[in-house]
């Protein structure tokens, strides 16, 4: 996404440059009319890019910022201009030449390689499967033909985990929702030493929950939109349900024999029953009947969800809408979804932070919300009542997926940029400490029975402790 915005704006600048070359001697209010668009596509650019500019600052593209730099002299050089006009334009150019330049180097150079030796030399770390700790990986080799083994190598990203209801237990979902390969893996790890104990193909785990009371466990497939419902014992797939969109996320409130599935367009929210196993409404236009127009420009399908939070006290959802245009902070409804509100940013907070939200948690107690912005890189905190800004605390650019411990008021946010996980306590509003998880970071878990959190990143699927913090 920020290799594309990038360009749009870039190119958009170019286009102006060019329109208002050729209008230089029409009227005056011609000439000033692509003026004020030039400015406009500039503050819009800026607003936009800004935590990008800042995201890309902490990994030091400098030869690509050279590169470009030359390239802007040389084209200065060939317009023959001025001095001084020629500097302005070396300038601009950088800009509209550097910045994809970078983005581009940033996404396939950077943001892709592997730190093992600075993740594997902290002792709080865990591999449970990745391939800086090789001994992990035997038990998935001896499970596919040699023919299949680079394929499985390449579809090793890791994406998903979750608890299972035997204690030391995780499952862990790898795969891409854009690639539907056959072999991408749902596995069953000990957590103690990191063998596999099982492993499955399903493509792209976006998510999943085990039942304590049933001893069964629910996936929600991205790659087929499909929710596998398997035994936790033996693994065996009892049941596959269709879903209408992909399932993306899942929430279970306590006390309850419901499991809420959260999934893109709309947004739907799949009501799952955990006793039948049966899906008992789908919820579709919980945002549209109840007159919450989450379009984004330029799209004319309705946006899913980044994320579901429930507050044990209010006994509401709480859902971040997937639009990065549209101004909807959070939607807010009753278990049963017949009574919903949506609260707005208003449209320079809207523009400023880039509308876009993905981790969330709620604290009853502080009746607070909290809410991660990966582009502005910061935790904002919510008066959960009246969703007034309380505060917020800079992380970085890159800031995606939080998880929470109530009782030492503790959140852990991942950064998919640089590689950290950030324990930051929300009673002081301050960052505690930091742990390199390695890049990539994609989902986030606490388990407080054993006060570690299980994790994902570039390096594979890890096992944090926490308990020093």
């Amino acid at each position: 996404m920020f290799f594309y915005m990038i360009v749009f704006f870039s190119a958009g600048f170019v286009a102006l440059d060019m329109l208002h070359r050729r209008v230089r001697t029409r009227s005056a209010a011609l000439r000033a009319s692509v003026s004020a668009l030039k400015i406009a596509c500039g503050i819009l650019g800026f607003c936009y890019l800004r935590p990008v500019l800042q995201g890309f600052a902490s990994t030091n593209p400098w030869l690509a910022l050279a590169g470009a730099a030359g390239i802007s002299l040389l084209v200065a050089n060939a317009h023959g201009y001025r001095p001084a006009a020629r500097a302005f334009l070396a300038v601009r150019w950088l800009f509209i030449i550097g910045l994809p330049v970078s983005s581009l180097w940033f996404v396939v150079f950077y943001n892709t390689r592997d730190d093992c030796a600075r993740v594997m030399s902290d002792a709080r770390i865990r591999p449970l499967l990745s391939t800086c700790a090789p001994h992990t990986v035997n038990g998935l080799q001896r499970r596919f033909p040699d023919q299949y083994w680079k394929t499985v190598l390449r579809n090793l990203q890791p994406r998903s985990v979750f608890l299972s209801t035997k204690p030391g237990f995780a499952y862990i979902g790898t795969g891409n929702e854009e690639q539907h390969e056959p072999v991408q893996l749902l596995g069953l790890v000990d957590r103690r030493d990191g063998k596999l104990v099982r492993a499955q193909s399903a493509p792209a785990v976006f998510r999943g929950y085990c039942d304590p009371a049933t001893k069964k466990c629910s996936a929600a497939i991205s790659g087929s939109s499909e929710l596998y419902v398997f035994d936790d014992a033996t693994g065996k797939r009892e049941k596959t349900i269709k879903f209408p969109v992909r399932p993306r996320f899942m929430l279970h409130p306590p006390d309850s024999r419901i499991l809420y599935i959260g999934g893109d367009r709309d947004p739907i929210v799949s009501v799952f029953d955990l006793d039948s196993f049966s899906v008992i409404s789908h919820g579709r236009g919980l945002a549209v009947h109840r007159g919450v127009a989450l379009k984004c420009l330029g799209d004319d399908q309705d946006q899913g969800m980044t994320f579901m939070a429930f507050n044990t006290k209010t006994r509401e959802l709480n859902i971040t809408p997937e639009c990065p245009i549209y101004n909807t902070l959070l939607l807010r409804t009753s278990l049963d979804t017949k009574t919903s509100e949506h609260f707005n940013l208003g449209f320079i907070n809207h523009l400023w932070s880039m509308g876009y939200f993905l981790g969330m948690e709620i604290d009853p107690e502080l009746n607070e919300i909290y809410i991660a912005s990966p582009l502005s890189g910061s935790v904002y905190i919510y008066d959960y009542s009246t969703l007034q800004l309380k505060h917020s605390i800079r992380v970085g650019v890159g800031l995606r997926e939080t998880t929470y411990d109530p009782r030492r008021k503790l959140l852990f946010a991942g950064q998919y940029v640089n590689g950290y996980l950030y324990v930051i306590d929300m009673r002081a509003r301050a960052i505690r400490g930091q742990i390199f998880i390695g890049k990539r970071n994609r989902q986030i878990l606490f388990d407080p029975a054993t006060n570690r959190v299980l994790t994902t990143s570039a390096n594979g699927f890890l096992d944090v402790d926490v308990s020093g913090f």
